[in-house]
């Protein structure tokens, strides 16, 4: 009853929280969401209200920076070689100029060649006779004849921070022979306080910057003039104005605060004005929104939770009888009894079911008591003994067969292993199958072993079964069966025992047959030396070729262990090469040659190319070299090239010689030969074709084509 109430109170916080969670991922969704759009169209309006700022601030600044190179270079044009010989009217001369002062605060002097200061105004500067050659705003225009304006620098004669505007001076001819410089002094007032004197919004700062430098030449924030820019690939919007890029990027300024930055360029001193305003001051609309938004998402969030709980308790409260009542059945012995439905709607379709289900559970429960009965006596009475262990090995179950098999009742067997009931040796040994066979959760099939009966007495056991796992899929153990194999196991062994016998017979039977037929063609041997006939000598030695022939393949039977099948590419290099030596009169002029594939075949077939190859052999080296004649024997055994060969595939046995090749009444020959006959009768007997060839000139080729049959072989045991 416990577990049904804590079920309900879970469901009703189930149901609760993934109602509230719902509420509150589309609530905080849409708020991220209009927050996001809102600071974007913020950004965008702001940033396009910011960047029309600085574009009206620089292109003022650009103006101003361009009449005082105008008036610059006006006054410049009007100095010549000869005013620049005579310092006391080129002074006056500049005296008699009192228009440049209020747009030089820093006054303006002029440079001869050298970059020496020869006129100054005022006087009270003191720069006349100042070397300025080691300034490059100074030494650039002498030397390339251009007008610039300066980087920021610490001036001489002011011990302040300055920028000059430079003009070159030239004569007549066009060459350089001097520079008026026009110094602006960024300590006292000038037409930059418009960047100095002002501030952007409560929080926000102009600045003026040389990035050709990495320098702030002037700033809203005092303590930023002539700072230092970061250095190349630490900030990228940084390095991107210093290249000319101009608009609007939010990025981490040097000292960390994030910021709404514009830039416009200044093209007359490659200079850009830029004015930045921190987030937080621009978009704090947005930030008080937002938080507005969280506090009404937080208290919808409450007062929605507050609702769902009091409709689910409400909505859920005949469930929670329903569970109560199932519960309390439980526990009681009595049959299960319908449940009360209260309401028509899903709830009491649910109560309903449950009753559906609670009678359909009493007809089950009657038919598995009746399987389990008659499962039980179907494990009572099979010949087997039916079993189950653990994943540790240890019997949890055994059927009363036990009993017959091994002598043990079957609560005797209840937590021991199977490796208790066995010899230790056959105990290591199964044990170490057995882990293998678990660690894969492979199944157990028929894996024999010995066990020792309760009386002492050796039974042998054949074990099958399948590996279990529990709800989690872990590997829970083993159920299967045994079965007494021992009857069995000793009809084996004496099959086994009866088989040896019979195949220690047919070595002996082949290696007497080998020793026979050698004895035979000794005999024949001895009766060709006492012979005095030559024909007669022929004959013998033709019969002991063939004997011979047959006493290799006695003995590769008997050495192979093999008395089925022979391998005939190794039989026939030895009939041949025997042949050869046994026969050959000039072994210095005519040589063997072999050429064998390897291919298993019965004896016959092997019997039948072995006299073949013998005979063919034989008739090449007394017919196809007479007086002294040399040339080649071949033997070759290869298969015969054919796609549409599946099974039983064919092969080719060819003799040929390069010697004189077929006389002319050979075919009268043939029917006179016992040899011809011989090879001709033979291979029809291994099913092949006879095919004779003698090319003029090109010597004699007897080739048979034959199917090489896969013989059924009988093995000798190890």
């Amino acid at each position: 009853m416990n577990s049904l109430l804590h079920a309900r109170h879970s469901l009703k916080t189930r149901i609760t929280l993934g109602t509230l969670t719902i509420f509150v991922i589309s609530i905080w969704a849409l708020d991220f969401y209009a927050s996001r759009m809102l600071r974007g169209d913020m950004e965008k309006m702001v940033g396009d209200q910011q960047f029309s700022s600085v574009s009206i601030l620089s292109a003022d600044i650009n103006d101003e920076l361009q009449d005082r190179l105008n008036a610059l270079e006006t006054i410049a044009k009007e100095i010549d070689a000869g005013l620049m010989a005579r310092p006391t009217d080129l002074q006056a001369r500049l005296d008699q100029r009192p228009l440049l002062l209020p747009l030089f605060n820093g006054g303006f002097f002029l440079v001869n060649k050298d970059g020496t200061a020869i006129a100054d105004v005022p006087l009270s500067t003191n720069r006349i006779g100042i070397n300025y050659m080691d300034r490059d705003h100074v030494a650039v225009p002498l030397k390339e004849g251009k007008s610039m304006v300066s980087r920021p620098v610490m001036d001489k004669a002011f011990k302040a921070p300055v920028f000059a505007m430079v003009v070159p001076v030239r004569d007549a001819q066009g060459k350089t022979i001097g520079a008026l410089i026009g110094v602006i002094n960024l300590s006292k007032p000038s037409f930059l306080d418009r960047v100095t004197n002002n501030q952007y919004g409560k929080t926000g700062d102009y600045l003026l910057v040389a990035p050709q430098q990495g320098l702030v030449v002037t700033a809203s924030d005092k303590k930023r003039i002539m700072e230092m820019l970061p250095a190349p690939g630490v900030s990228a919007i940084i390095d991107r104005r210093s290249q000319g890029h101009e608009g609007t990027e939010v990025f981490l300024n040097p000292v960390g605060v994030e910021v709404l930055s514009s830039a416009k360029g200044l093209p007359v001193a490659g200079w850009y004005v830029a004015v930045t305003l921190p987030t937080s001051d621009a978009f704090a609309t947005i930030h008080a929104m937002a938080q507005r938004m969280l506090i009404a998402a937080i208290l919808l969030t409450l007062i929605a939770g507050s609702l769902t709980w009091w409709m689910l308790r409400r909505q859920l409260a005949p469930m929670t009888d329903a569970a109560s009542l199932l519960s309390r059945m439980a526990d009681s012995d009595q049959p299960p009894q319908a449940l009360p439905v209260v309401s028509h709607d899903e709830i009491g379709a649910l109560v309903g079911g449950v009753n559906h289900l609670l009678k359909t559970l009493e007809h089950r429960g009657a038919a598995l008591a009746e399987s389990e009965e008659r499962l039980k006596n179907l494990v009572d009475a099979s010949s087997e003994w039916v079993w189950e262990v653990d994943c540790n090995g240890v019997y949890t179950y055994a059927s009363p067969k036990v009993t017959k098999l091994l002598g043990y009742l079957p609560e005797e067997i209840i937590g021991k292993t199977p490796f208790d009931l066995m010899p230790p040796e056959e105990a290591e040994r199964v044990g170490v199958e057995f882990a293998k066979l678990a660690a894969e959760r492979a199944p157990l099939r028929n894996l024999e072993n010995t066990n020792r009966h309760k009386d002492g007495r050796i039974v042998m056991l054949e074990t099958s079964g399948f590996a279990m796992v529990d709800a989690q899929g872990n590997f829970a153990g083993y159920r299967g069966m045994d079965r007494d194999i021992t009857e069995r196991k000793q009809a084996e062994t004496a099959l086994q025992a009866s088989l040896q016998e019979k195949t220690a017979l047919l070595m002996e039977v082949h290696h007497r047959v080998k020793n026979n037929l050698q004895v035979i063609a000794s005999l024949l041997r001895m009766e060709a030396r006492r012979s005095q006939q030559a024909d007669t000598q022929a004959v013998l030695a033709d019969m002991q070729g063939r004997i011979r022939s047959m006493a290799l393949l006695h003995n590769a039977l008997y050495r192979s262990g093999t008395f089925a099948s022979v391998d005939l590419g190794n039989y026939l290099q030895k009939v041949a090469s025997q042949a050869f030596d046994s026969q050959s009169l000039a072994p210095d002029l005519v040589r063997l040659t072999l050429r064998l594939g390897s291919v298993q075949v019965g004896m016959d077939q092997a019997i039948a190319a072995g006299l073949m190859a013998n005979e063919l052999i034989s008739n090449s080296l007394k017919h196809g070299f007479p007086q002294a004649h040399s040339g080649e024997v071949s033997v070759t055994l290869q298969p015969v090239d054919s796609a549409t060969q599946v099974t039983d595939p064919q092969w080719r046995l060819c003799v040929s010689d390069t010697g004189v090749g077929l006389p002319a009444d050979f075919d009268a020959r043939c029917k006179t030969s016992l040899g011809l006959q011989l090879v001709n009768s033979l291979s029809q007997q291994i099913g092949g074709s006879l095919g004779i060839d003698s090319p003029p000139g090109q010597g004699a080729q007897f080739t048979v084509i034959f199917t090489a049959l896969e013989p059924q072989s009988l093995v000798m045991p190890v």
